[in-house]
């Protein structure tokens, strides 16, 4: 008796038994994903409660015509002038005082040495 390889049937039949594993690999991977979908598809929504208030009235849609009218209006006093002023020189003061030095000279000098011994290199 002769074996397919002898009697030259055996690319065929190679390729014969590859596409039905294949096709057992479709089938049972489309199966496993519409078992899944299935089943996630029964699960039950958890109670999340009501949803949280908002922080205020809701706002309104206005006409641009409007919106340009009221800013124009000029709402700002002098007082509210004044803390503006005050609130841009401090925060100008904040920004000088972060321009200066981030280290300590006694910091940066043991920086440096370490730096030129090759520390962590």
């Amino acid at each position: 008796m002769r074996s397919c390889r002898q009697s030259g049937r055996g690319d065929m039949v190679t390729a014969v038994v590859a596409a039905r594993f294949m096709m057992l690999r479709r089938a049972r991977f489309f199966l496993t994903s519409v078992l899944c979908l299935t089943l996630s598809g029964c699960a039950t929504v958890p109670d999340l409660g009501p949803l949280p208030a908002a922080a205020g009235p809701t706002p309104q849609i206005m006409p641009l015509d409007q919106l340009i009218a009221a800013a124009q209006g000029g709402r700002l006093t002098a007082g509210v002038g004044e803390a503006l002023v005050a609130r841009a020189n401090r925060l100008r003061a904040r920004a000088a005082a972060m321009r200066g030095p981030v280290h300590d000279p006694a910091t940066r000098a043991r920086l440096a040495a370490a730096i030129a011994r090759g520390v962590g290199s």
